[in-house]
């Protein structure tokens, strides 16, 4: 650091601080006053501290204070003689009536100040009184707020226990008439469900009686009598359409049998029953196509007594046994896809009729081949991947 400002109470305290600060000598720096100190009026008032720049000398900062070092000079002992005056002012005011005029006026301040101290004092009593009795009233309030808040909170409280009383009332009224809503509902339904048994024990046992006259008809010499040997599939498949068709009329069932004939040569018959009220469909497919098996089991002991050839019948009803067979012959292609990729697949469990309809769709498909394995009920299908 080649250069420093200081402001300090004299201009020698000034320069003894910034030549410590800057590690010089008096005689190496050029000293720069820019103000005088002033003491006051008394000591007391209007002081002001000196301001002195102090450079190194041979910086660069030091040619702009060289001119001025003379004209610094000069103001000190300027500033010297000031000093001594003022000594001297001081030294006769010690011995002057002055200092007496002046100690009168410093007593009457200090009366002043002592009064003011006083007046302050209580006014800050009364001010705290004055906050005390805000406080007091502020507190006053806020408990009275309390109180009306705790007054209104039991209030609601109790108005929520009545409405949750009244409440719980009426709920409980309202479930015992739902019970008993409920009771007689289930007996009303407890007697329907009685009468519905009642009603299908009678239909399925006059179902049973005309199944069971109508196995009897194809057994006994009726049948043969009616119906002479047949020569050719189409025949012998419109002989079936007629003894199904007139099967279904002597059970009660108003509607039409219909012969479709197969697209391909290794297709089957089928014939295609359409009553005249579709809802009774499922009387004739059953739970599972039980019921449609069993008329075709009919159908097929029918026509092994009228046609020495190598023929099956299927009996459909709503495209049941069509959308079934759909259904399998799309199974029957991811079986044999899972073969190629895998090596080997295993159906589930399929009765004679469906393993037969899958082996002859998956036969189609290059590359693989099927057989069947275990015994029944619980025979199945197993395709595997051709040797390479």
């Amino acid at each position: 650091m080649d250069k420093i400002t200081l402001e300090k109470k004299t201009v020698e305290e000034a320069i003894l601080e910034g030549l410590k600060l800057l590690g010089a000598k008096r005689e190496d720096v050029i000293i720069h006053v820019e103000e005088e100190g002033q003491k006051g009026f008394l000591g007391l008032i209007g002081g002001k501290d000196a301001k002195v720049t102090i450079v190194k000398k041979g910086t660069p900062d030091a040619a702009l204070y060289e001119d001025n070092e003379s004209d610094s000079l000069t103001k000190n002992a300027a500033t010297n003689f000031i000093n001594d005056a003022k000594e001297s002012v001081t030294e006769k005011y010690e011995n002057s009536d002055f200092k007496e005029n002046v100690d009168e006026a410093k007593e009457k301040v200090s009366d002043f100040a002592d009064d003011a101290k006083k007046k302050i004092e209580s006014f800050t009593e009364d001010t705290k009184a004055k906050v005390m009795e805000v406080t007091e009233v502020v507190r006053n309030e806020v408990s009275n707020f309390k109180d009306d808040v705790k007054d209104s909170f039991d209030d609601t409280k109790e108005k929520v226990s009545d409405f949750a009383e009244d409440a719980k009332e009426k709920i409980s009224e309202t479930t015992e008439s739902v019970k008993e809503k409920v009771s007689e509902v289930k007996e009303e339904a407890r007697e329907d469900v009685a009468k519905f048994k009642d009603d299908a024990k009678e239909s399925l046992e006059d179902t049973r009686e005309k199944v069971n006259d109508k196995i009897d008809d194809i057994k006994g010499e009726n049948i043969n009598s009616t119906f002479p040997q047949f020569e050719t599939k189409d025949e012998a498949a419109e002989a079936s359409r007629i003894f199904l068709e007139d099967m279904m009329h002597k059970m009660g069932y108003a509607g039409v049998v219909e012969v479709i004939p197969p697209i391909e040569e290794d297709e089957n018959y089928v014939l295609d029953i359409i009553p005249d009220d579709f809802k009774m469909n499922s009387r004739f497919i059953g739970k599972k196509g039980d019921t449609l098996s069993s008329i075709g089991y009919l159908v097929n002991v029918f026509l092994r007594n009228r046609f020495q050839g190598d023929m099956m019948i299927e009996v459909d009803c709503g495209d049941y046994i069509y959308e079934k067979q759909e259904d399998l012959k799309s199974f029957a292609r991811m079986g044999a896809e899972r073969a190629l990729n895998e090596g080997e697949y295993k159906f589930r469990p399929m009765n004679a009729y469906d393993r037969r309809l899958v082996h002859r769709e998956i036969n189609k498909i290059e590359g693989v081949t099927t057989h069947s394995e275990g015994e029944e009920p619980r025979r199945r299908i197993v395709v595997q991947r051709d040797p390479q």
